[in-house]
């Protein structure tokens, strides 16, 4: 008598002597490190982004070159920052991978079958 078994992990059903049941296998998810949350993308995990720039003219009108608010120029840029509509301001998204869990469910396959000589 022989028993030869096979694991293979992307199928996702055992059959063991005719037997056939479902197994599943979890294992850390890689895109978020286990974590179930990843960077946002619009923010890049800041929580906030630019709303708005607008060019402000400087009181001092450019005629000081040692102004300390536009160096000179006569102008500064002020930029209205606003909470990120895509993460809510928690600088982070649910992984789309493991929705969530940190995990990936894989399942495994084991094949056992008998041999008779």
């Amino acid at each position: 008598m022989k028993w030869k078994i096979i694991i293979i992990l992307t199928v996702g059903i055992v059959i063991i002597g005719g037997a056939i049941s479902s197994t599943l296998i979890q294992i850390e998810c890689k895109h978020c490190g286990g974590d179930g949350k990843i960077k946002c993308s619009d923010c890049e995990g800041s929580g906030a982004v630019i709303e708005d720039i607008y060019l402000v003219e400087c009181v001092c009108g450019g005629t000081n070159s040692t102004c300390r608010v536009c160096l000179g120029k006569g102008g500064y840029y002020h930029y209205l920052i606003g909470v990120c509509k895509t993460c809510n301001g928690k600088g982070s998204e649910i992984c789309p991978l493991c929705d969530g869990f940190g995990k990936v469910k894989l399942n495994e396959i084991v094949l056992k079958f008998f041999k008779v000589k």
